[in-house]
């Protein structure tokens, strides 16, 4: 049995209404293709600021940038 787990990690904030619509439809769309229950659907939605990254050397993600000053 197939459980999906999707996390979202960037993005501007959103309110609970949006958010509540869009879990509804991407149950919706998973159940269409691939088949996926709704019920073994798990969304996590975590907002956070683009400087709150590092990929790489302790640099912040927005200093990391081609053309950022240091």
């Amino acid at each position: 049995m197939p459980f999906a787990r999707i996390s979202l990690r960037r993005g501007k904030p959103r309110d609970a209404a949006t958010k509540q619509a869009f879990y509804r439809r991407l149950a919706e769309l998973l159940a269409d293709s691939p088949g996926l229950r709704a019920e073994d659907l798990m969304v996590i939605v975590q907002t956070t600021d683009y400087a709150d990254w590092s990929f790489s050397n302790g640099i912040a993600a927005p200093q990391a940038e081609p053309g950022a000053s240091s």
